[in-house]
Parts: C-alpha cells; structure tokens; sequence
C-alpha cells in the first residue's frame, strides 16, 4: 500500500549494499523509492523483475553521496514516478548508472537527471 515516506531511506552509512530481486515491486511510496543521503561507496541494484512504481517524488535519489553505484537490470525497471526516475542531485561524486535492459517509463520529470553529480 502506500507510504507517507520513502520506502527505503539510506542516509548517513557507508558501504551498504541494497538488492531488490524477484517480484519485489516497491509502489506509491510517499517519498522517493530509495533515497541516499551523505552515503559513501552505496550499491543499489534491481534485477529480475523487480520495480518501482507510481512513488510521489524522484523513484531513485542520490544526494550528498560518493562513490555510489546503481544498476538496473530488471525487466520491469522504474514505472510512471511522480519526479524524475534517477536524481542525481548536490554534492555527488563518483556516479555510476548501469542500465541493461531495464526500462524507465512514464515519469513526470526526466528519466534520468543529473545536476549536482560528476
């Protein structure tokens, strides 16, 4: 069901990694999908046929944040998201975005949107 937050908020902590695999669908949060705040050396990753769906603000974020990795290599991908679909946003350095056969559809902002990063 829905959320009034994010649905997986990562903020201040090193070396983490997050997988989403199989049918998890992460939909309608309130916030973003999964947000990294001041993160250092983050891995997110879907596969399979995991997604994110309809949330209310940007499905992926990473702000404050170096050395974060993100890869898509679900079927499904991120779907009809309020923001954009990845947000890179302040502060981030050292960003890797690895899409392979994953889809970003229907989101109200960009698919993906890079302002602060390198």
């Amino acid at each position: 069901g829905a959320t009034t937050d994010e649905g997986i908020m990562l903020r201040r902590l090193q070396h983490v990694a997050v997988g989403l695999q199989g049918h998890v669908e992460l939909r309608e949060t309130g916030g973003s999908a999964i947000s990294v705040d001041e993160g250092l050396n983050v891995r997110l990753r879907l596969q399979d046929k995991a997604s994110i769906t309809g949330c209310h603000s940007h499905s992926i974020a990473v702000q404050g944040s170096s050395f974060v990795h993100v890869e898509l290599t679900s079927e499904k991908g991120i779907i009809a998201g309020h923001g954009d679909g990845i947000n890179i946003g302040q502060s981030a350095d050292n960003i890797m975005l690895i899409l392979d056969g994953a889809q970003i559809v229907n989101c109200s902002g960009s698919g993906i949107a890079v302002w602060g990063g390198s």
